[in-house]
Order: C-alpha cells, then structure tokens, then sequence
C-alpha cells in the first residue's frame, strides 16, 4: 500500500509565499495610486507648487527679447499678468467662497527659464486609438523627458506643473499639443508659444491644470461650456451673455447658438461651484444647494 505525505513541500510553501507577496505588492500599488488619484489638498496650509519654465534653447533675437520679458513675467507683480498676479488670482477666488483674510491658498515657485534643445515626445491625445502597450511606452516617454529636466530644479515641492514656450520655428510641432495634467504624479504640462499672447495663455492653462491637479474635472463638451457645471453664473438674469468663463471650462457664454467667446485675460475666468467642490473650498451640501437654486450658496461675484 502506497502512502502520499499530507504534508506540503518546502518548495510549495516557497512559492505559495512567493505568490502571496506579490498578490500583496500589486493590491498595495493599486490602493496608493488609487490614492494619488483621489487627492486633494489641505486647504488648511498654502498649497506650494514648482513651476518649471522651459524655452528653447536656441532663439532669435526677437526670442532672446521674448525671454527677458519672460524672466520678468515670472517674477514680478506689476500692472500687466504675471505669476505672482496669479497667485494673487487663487486668493481672491477662494475668498468668494471662504473668508480667510491674508491667507495665501496657492505658493508658485519659479524654476528657469531652463534652456532645452529638440522637443518632448508627444504624449497619447485623448480619442486618440492606440493599443495599450503603444499608450503606455508613449506616456513614459513623455512623462520621462519632463523628469530629466528636474534634474536642474534644486529643492521642488510635490506639485509641479511645467510650461513649455516655444519658439516660432517649433510651432508645427507642438500645435495640436494640448495642455494636460497627470494627477497621479501631481504633474501639470503647459505650452505656449514664445509671445506676449503665448505668456497670457500660459497663465489661463497654468491655473487650469493646476486645478486639475487639485482634483477639478474639465467642464466643457468639444467647444461649448457644460451647463450648469460649466458656467460661472447660470441662474443669472438674463442667463445670456455671461460675464465670465469658468476656469475648467474656459470659455464664456455669449448667445444661444453660437460658439462661447475665448479666454483671452486671466482677470475675466472664475472658479465655478462645481470646481470649488471638487478641489474642497465647500462640501457637497453647499455645493446641492445652489444647483437647486439657492443663490446665497454660491460664490460672492462683483
């Protein structure tokens, strides 16, 4: 009579441990992106944010002017749109919603401009058909050029968003190219043409993928701003036009029928009461409330 051991081998139990460790490193790295992707901030402190300029490296004269006014939009606060008018944009915003006198919600800390040769692959566009494998290398490709440009960014914060300016011999490169956000790595992606209207759209897109950042969803449907998500006063009287454009949907309504008027000055966008709930400024009951019509809910507009 043959007997078997009911016993497992110790190569069995090696490799039943082997398969329950890895089983356990794959739930772990799914409930950490999971988590980087539901992130939102703490309102509570300043959100500080690296903000990477990169500019080609070789340019024009025209360009080099371009890139001594870049250097002073970056960094100085006078009476045309700057960073720092930014940040200044975020404290007011939040204030429509909350008071905190003198609280600075948004910290941005420039980086650059850093010179750059060549162009950063082109990442996957949205509609676009591509097999996962060819979506994932194009995505690490991208994401990786970007990280080999912090190498020269000493002492960054968490938040980062990058904006590429390009010169006008690189136009046809990078036209088409939108700007993105990957929230899972808290990093934002902007590019703007090497002009004075390029630094002007570069700060509509900065503040837009930041909040994307935070945790806000675009609010526009091809070329028209969603209703009522989309909309910085839709119960306004007439609803038509609108004043301003809501800075996830960036375009403003004017009249039925017609394509919404572009974005041109930063001063003109808002944050609308969906996005303040998404990036936590107010919580669901205050944000239900004023989709069901209740006006003092909203944010204080003037």
């Amino acid at each position: 009579m043959v007997t078997t051991d009911p016993r497992p081998s110790p190569w069995r139990k090696v490799r039943l441990a082997l398969l329950l460790a890895v089983l356990a490193g794959v739930g772990i790295k799914y409930l950490l992106v999971r988590r980087a992707e539901r992130w939102v901030p703490d309102w509570r402190a300043t959100q500080q944010v690296t903000l990477v300029l990169l500019a080609p490296a070789s340019t024009t004269a025209e360009e080099r002017d371009q890139l001594e006014r870049l250097t002073r939009f970056a960094r100085l606060g006078d009476d045309k749109a700057t960073l720092s008018a930014l940040e200044h944009w975020f404290e007011v915003e939040l204030g429509r919603y909350v008071a905190r006198p003198g609280f600075r919600p948004v910290q941005l800390r420039v980086s650059g401009a850093h010179p750059y040769t060549g162009a950063p692959p082109p990442p996957p566009r949205a509609g676009e058909a591509l097999a996962f494998k060819d979506r994932y290398r194009r995505t690490r490709d991208f994401l990786g050029w970007y990280e080999e440009r912090l190498k020269d960014v000493p002492g960054r914060f968490p938040s980062i968003v990058f904006v590429t300016f390009y010169g006008v011999e690189a136009a046809h490169v990078f036209q088409g190219v939108h700007s993105v956000a990957d929230r899972r790595s808290r990093r934002g992606f902007v590019f703007a043409p090497l002009t004075d209207q390029g630094r002007d759209a570069a700060l509509i897109n900065v503040a837009h993928e930041l909040l994307h950042l935070f945790g806000a969803t675009d609010k526009y449907d091809g070329d028209q701003c969603v209703y009522p998500e989309g909309w910085v006063e839709p119960f306004r009287e007439p609803r038509l036009p609108q004043r301003f454009a809501e800075v996830m949907a960036q375009g403003i309504p004017v009249a039925a029928g017609r394509s919404e008027a572009s974005l041109d000055l930063f001063e003109a966008m808002r944050v609308g009461v969906e996005t303040a709930r998404e990036i936590g400024w107010i919580d669901q009951a205050r944000r239900d409330r004023y989709y069901a019509g209740d006006a003092s809910a909203g944010p204080r507009l003037d």
